[in-house]
């Protein structure tokens, strides 16, 4: 792809027309609704080609910002009524605008109007009525006029004076992110030595990808601490700034390019792949979106408190639920709003889910989709190096999913045994790591461990609460749970990635959490479990 330095609207015409021929028009044969959100004169081109617009006429094509125009064709993709004029010419409009005629005229001659003055527009009025709202695009009483010079020619650029609240907000996520960032690379590693000296030692570069794994956000049901699955519950305010703040971890930490993101057909991960992918500024990077990515269905349980559910089954039972392989919750009732969901039409709805069967669905993705991706990547990484010598650094993808999906893919690629697999848990909205090797099939350490990129107190937070009373069915307790918190520290072995996350920042591995133990008011308590790194812990007490 060449990008032009400058356009008329005939060169616009010549690429939408490209795109309509290519993508929208076999799509709307194959008779599904298409919509398209653009630019204004990238619409306008598109609505020349569609209406039938001469070049003559193209002066009188105004869309006005977020008002929709909705064109019903026929099975040959032509229009199939007239709906008015454009603007206050004669020449017909085959589109139909979702509000009423006299607020989109008042609105295109206001849009004629910027032309000559400096005014802002918008179709939604502030008090809500049905006029249009205008205003002085520039009001700040400090805005600055500055003068620049490009290419020869003098341009004056203006600036407000008043920050937004939405740049406040993300220079607050980026201080916080450079915050959590500082923290980790002056923790300590083995040998006393601070991470910045480990990484100076670290070995060469060996990563040929990199793979960032990514649970989704604090959800309404996680506030609500309910089984979720397939249910399809909104990010709580609590989870949007986790996931803005994992961008912006990822972006402090040097990732410049994504390849692709994958997630599954839940909002929780897309909204959370959305919102980090604003905050690295790449919202332009593509996303796919596969059913297989979807959290494991926890069949009757779905929706449904998990104190509640420990009551009715026993939470012994409940925890095998949960932590265990291969225990499959009840199933759902073939009324749940997953079998009618258009989303999932032509997909096999389990009506329930075991950790193992959510693997065995996960794992064709990994190999056939993910790993495959990553492949080709590679060899156009190579093949680009070979003819320019030029390196580039190791392509990046990102999964964004659910926890237990997670967990299986945790398992895969780190060898888990079944009891070390009960333990593992997944922070929200935390990236977790992976650097893949020449074979391009396992993380390239020895030990394949994952890093997560939050230092300390972040993970604390996380795992509060993960491991808080109502949340208890990790283990096996026969009476109700009443619990006060203890905090441990748990070392484990610290260590550093071999190689920089492809953009010459390294990594530090997560050596220690801190993690909240229920101390059970009952004495009446079995279980104990592994962290993902086999070091065994107790429930109430020091290990």
């Amino acid at each position: 792809m060449s990008v032009p330095s400058a356009e008329c609207l005939r060169d616009t015409c010549v690429r939408v027309d490209a795109v309509w021929t290519e993508r929208i028009r076999p799509a709307l044969l194959a008779g599904k609704n298409v919509m398209v959100v653009s630019h204004g004169n990238t619409l306008r081109a598109l609505v020349k080609l569609v209406d039938g617009v001469s070049d003559g006429d193209t002066y009188h094509l105004d869309l006005p910002t977020a008002a929709p125009v909705v064109y019903p064709l026929d099975a040959s993709c032509r229009p199939l009524q007239t709906y008015g004029t454009w603007g206050e010419s004669d020449v017909p409009r085959h589109g139909r605008f979702l509000m009423d005629d006299a607020r989109v005229a008042a609105a295109q001659r206001v849009m004629r109007e910027q032309v000559e003055r400096d005014v802002a527009i918008s179709t939604v009025s502030s008090d809500g009525g049905d006029s249009i709202a205008t205003c002085p695009a520039w009001v700040a009483p400090s805005a600055e006029r500055t003068q620049v010079q490009v290419g020869g020619a003098d341009y004056v650029v203006r600036s407000m004076g008043d920050v937004s609240y939405f740049a406040a907000e993300r220079e607050r996520i980026q201080q916080e992110a450079r915050q959590e960032l500082r923290g980790l690379a002056e923790s300590k590693v083995a040998g006393g030595r601070s991470a910045i000296s480990a990484a100076r030692a670290a070995p060469p570069n060996k990563v040929r990808a990199t793979v960032i794994v990514l649970r989704h956000g604090y959800s309404e049901y996680n506030a609500r601490n309910i089984f979720t699955g397939w249910a399809d519950p909104e990010l709580s305010n609590r989870g949007r700034e986790e996931a803005r703040r994992a961008g912006s971890v990822l972006r402090e930490s040097g990732v410049r390019r994504i390849e692709r993101v994958y997630c599954s057909l839940l909002k929780r991960a897309i909204k959370t792949a959305w919102l980090a992918l604003d905050e690295l500024e790449m919202q332009w990077v593509p996303i796919s979106y596969d059913w297989r990515l979807n959290e494991r269905h926890y069949g009757a349980l779905q929706g449904r408190e998990k104190r509640e559910c420990g009551a009715e089954f026993g939470y012994c039972q409940v925890a095998k639920w949960r932590r265990g392989t291969t225990d499959e919750p009840p199933p759902a009732p073939s009324d749940e709003p997953e079998f009618a969901d258009r989303r999932y039409a032509s997909v096999p709805v389990p009506t329930s889910e075991s950790l193992e069967q959510c693997s065995a669905r996960m794992l064709p993705f990994l190999h056939d989709v993910l790993l495959r991706d990553v492949r080709v990547a590679v060899d156009a990484r190579d093949a680009q190096e070979a003819s320019s010598g030029v390196r580039d650094a190791a392509p990046i993808f990102v999964v964004a999913s659910s926890e237990n999906l997670i967990r299986a893919i945790v398992g895969e690629w780190e060898g888990l045994n079944e009891e070390k697999l009960a333990a593992v848990d997944v922070p929200y909205a935390t990236p977790l790591v992976y650097q893949l090797d020449a074979d391009l099939v396992r993380p390239s350490t020895d030990r394949r461990c994952g890093t997560h990129m939050h230092m300390h107190p972040h993970a604390h937070a996380q795992l509060c609460d993960m491991r808080d009373a109502c949340d208890v069915c990790d283990v096996c307790v026969r009476a109700p749970c009443r619990a006060s918190y203890r905090l441990f520290q748990v070392p484990i072995r610290s260590e550093w990635s071999e190689a920089p996350l492809g953009c010459g920042w390294s990594t530090l591995r997560v050596e220690s959490a801190v993690l909240v133990m229920p101390q059970l008011a009952t004495s009446d308590l079995t279980g104990a479990g592994t962290l993902g790194s086999g070091l065994p812990f107790a429930l109430g007490r020091s290990v």
